[in-house]
Parts: structure tokens; sequence; C-alpha cells
């Protein structure tokens, strides 16, 4: 779909088993878009939005077993953008985000049993980023921000037993970034956060037993950086902080 200025667009989609879905949308300035997909089993599913100013943009994807699906979205500046996505077991899920400047943008992701999930958001200046992932047994779960200046980022990951998880955060000047792991029983945990000056920083982990954790932040001057880490019996915890001059540390 090309859809010009003005315009409010809406695809609705509802694919039977065994399909290859793909939506393309090019919306330009001042529209609102919504795509609404329900794919079952055995899908291969894309939808590509290139959203420019001033739009609205929802995607809703509800994804069963089986699925392979990958959404991606280039949002210019003044743009809300919001990706929710249900994915049952057996699925591999790949969200990219490029958002630029005064947009604000929200990634939801509940991944069942089996899964292989990432997201990948790149959001430049003004921009609110929010990523919530509930990601259940035997996922592997891969969270990439690069967030620039002036910018508020959250991450919030739920990863029950037998995970792999990862969070990875570049968050430049004038940045306030929170991570929050809940990380149950048989998890290799690690989140890895560079942070720039004037920024507040939070890192909160609750970690169960067997579980290996690893806390690694690089944070320059004028900062406020907090790890917070609530470690039980046969855990290997790891917290590695290169902090520089005129820093404050919370407890």
């Amino acid at each position: 779909m090309s859809v010009p200025g003005g315009c409010a667009s809406t695809v609705t989609m509802s694919v039977p088993g065994g399909c290859a879905s793909t939506v393309t949308m090019s919306l330009p300035d001042g529209c609102a878009s919504m795509v609404t997909m329900s794919v079952p089993g055995g899908y291969a599913n894309t939808i590509t939005m290139s959203v420019p100013g001033g739009c609205a943009n929802k995607i809703t994807m509800s994804v069963p077993g089986d699925c392979a699906s990958t959404t991606t979205m280039s949002v210019p500046d003044g743009c809300v953008s919001t990706v929710t996505m249900s994915v049952p077991g057996g699925c591999a899920n790949k969200i990219t985000m490029s958002v630029p400047g005064d947009c604000a943008s929200t990634t939801t992701m509940s991944v069942t049993d089996g899964c292989v999930s990432t997201v990948t958001m790149s959001v430049a200046d003004g921009c609110v980023s929010t990523v919530t992932l509930s990601v259940p047994d035997g996922c592997a779960s891969t969270v990439t921000l690069s967030v620039p200046d002036g910018c508020a980022s959250t991450v919030k990951m739920s990863v029950p037993d037998g995970c792999v998880s990862t969070v990875t955060m570049s968050v430049p000047d004038g940045c306030v970034s929170t991570v929050t792991l809940s990380v149950p029983d048989g998890c290799a945990s690690t989140v890895t956060m560079s942070v720039p000056d004037d920024c507040v920083s939070t890192v909160k982990m609750s970690v169960p037993d067997g579980c290996v954790s690893t806390v690694t932040m690089s944070v320059p001057d004028g900062y406020v950086s907090r790890v917070t880490m609530s470690v039980p019996d046969g855990c290997v915890s790891s917290v590695t902080m290169s902090v520089e001059a005129k820093v404050c540390l919370g407890s």
C-alpha cells in the first residue's frame, strides 16, 4: 500500500494455515495506519512499514505455533508507534524498529515455549522507548536498544526456567534508562549498559537458584547508577562497573 498524506489506512488480515502473508505499507505525513493480523500455524509473516512524520501507527499480531514472524518499522519524527505480538510455541520472532526524533515507541511481546525472540530498536533524540518481553520456558531472548540523547528507555523481561536472556543498551547523554529482569531457575542472564553523561541508570535483577547472572555497566561523569540484585542459592553473580569521576552510586 502506498497511501498519500491525510489518509487513514487499515489492513485486517485473517490468514489460514500453510500460507505466506506479506503487508508492505508506505505512508506519508499526517496518516493514521493500523495493521491487524491473525495468522494460524505453519505461516511465514512479514510486515514492513515506512511511516513519515505526524503519523500514528499500530500493528497487532496474534501468531500461533510454528510460525515465523518479522516486523520492520521505520518511523520518522512526531510519530506514535505500537507493536503488540502474542506468539505461541515453536515460533521465531523478530521486531526491528528504527524510530527517529520525538517519537514514542512501544513493543510488547508475549512469547511462549520454544521460541527465539529478538527485539532491535534504534531510537533517535527526544524519544520514549519501552520494550516489554514475557518469555516462557526454553526460549532465547535478546533485546538491543540504541537510544540517543534526551531519551527515556525501559526494558522489562520476565524470563522463566531454562532461558538465555540478553539485554544490551547503548544510552547517550541526558537519558533515563531502566532494565528490569526477573529470571527464574536455570537461566543465564546478561545485562550490558553503556551509559554516557547526565544519565540515570537502573538495573534490577531477581535471579533464582542455579543461575548465572552478569551485569556490566560503563557509566561516565554526572551519573546516578543503581544495580539491585536478588540472587538466591547456587547462583553465580557478577557486577562489573566502570565509573568515572563525579559519580553518585545508589544502593
